[in-house]
């Protein structure tokens, strides 16, 4: 599995990336006025967490979404003390498309945030 891919508007995961992001956070743009900012897709990548003395994979296949200045009359974003300004989300990628990887993660689970 590469480290980094980068999934086009026709792949069937497209989709499916999108609505885990308004489920965290409430919104597909967060559109702000002030400085023309939304939601942007970075790719997908296969991240290593931290070994925490549990059975979980210690590698999940995650879709990075940054916003470069998310106002702060948007919803806040559940896990985050500071869902404002910059932000970047990892959500773990979908069981099929990462072929059972992400088990037992849920798809769109918030994994890593900045």
């Amino acid at each position: 599995m590469r480290s980094l891919t980068m999934l086009t508007p026709t792949h069937p995961e497209w989709a499916r990336m999108w609505e885990s992001l308004f489920d965290v956070a409430g919104s597909y743009t967060d559109h702000n006025p002030e400085s023309s900012e939304y939601w942007q897709y970075v790719g997908t990548f296969l991240i290593q967490r931290p070994a925490i003395g549990s059975l979980l994979p210690l590698q999940v296949l995650v879709h990075q979404f940054r916003h470069r200045d998310r106002a702060k009359c948007c919803k806040p974003i559940k896990q985050m003390p500071n869902s404002f300004g910059r932000v970047v989300l990892q959500l773990s990628a979908s069981i099929e498309y990462s072929r059972g990887w992400n088990s037992p993660f849920r798809e769109g689970t918030l994994m890593f945030t900045r």
